[in-house]
């Protein structure tokens, strides 16, 4: 996430208030991720569902280790 502080923030409190709402945007986005992560890994665990199945669930693509 990249935040640029522009002209259009008068204030600093503005852009205060601005900024820490983006942090708790983020902060929440990093919740459900790990939420995800955590319900794969759960299903995955109990051989509810394939490796395979857990990295399409999780948008994921395996790169050889020392081939890139």
């Amino acid at each position: 996430m990249t935040v640029t502080h522009n002209n259009n923030f008068k204030d600093t409190d503005s852009f205060r208030e601005y900024l820490l709402s983006e942090i708790r945007a983020a902060r929440i986005q990093a919740d459900l991720w790990r939420c995800q992560l955590d319900t794969v890994g759960i299903a995955l665990k109990a051989r509810l569902i394939t490796a395979d199945q857990a990295m399409k669930e999780l948008d994921l693509k395996l790169i050889a280790r020392g081939s890139e």
